[in-house]
């Protein structure tokens, strides 16, 4: 069941510097796995609308989230916000969650932030069996 349209753009653009993102993909993949894919900047911008689309997904009760971020170009602190809230939740909710890491340089965030054990960072989908 799609929750969302696939290849949906958001169409959001920061004021500041131009920087664009979207929502590929956010839709229900099986019984009970919740799939957001997110390409360009995971910053600011993209903060608020990622996290409303995340927690509706969310809401209608999963099993597993993945969040896969291998089209994004940039992820702040922002979008690691985005990332340690949803594990947060997880671990709350009893539900899991992965992330797909971002391409480089986008990914070397992940690797200064150092975020909490239990976060399982994945390098690609087909691993995952989606």
């Amino acid at each position: 069941m799609t929750v969302r349209a696939s290849s949906q753009s958001s169409g959001d653009t920061d004021a500041l510097d131009g920087a664009t993102w979207s929502i590929l993909r956010s839709e229900r993949t099986g019984e009970g796995t919740v799939l957001l894919s997110l390409a360009g900047e995971i910053d600011m911008a993209a903060y608020g609308p990622v996290s409303a689309v995340l927690l509706g997904l969310e809401h209608n009760g999963c099993d597993l989230v993945v969040i896969d971020l291998q089209g994004a170009t940039l992820v702040d602190c922002m979008g690691l916000r985005v990332v340690a809230e949803a594990l947060a939740r997880s671990r709350a909710g009893g539900w899991a969650l992965i992330v797909v890491a971002p391409p480089a340089p986008a990914d070397r965030v992940f690797e200064l932030a150092e975020l909490p054990a239990g976060l399982h960072l994945a390098r690609s989908l087909p691993k995952l069996g989606l």
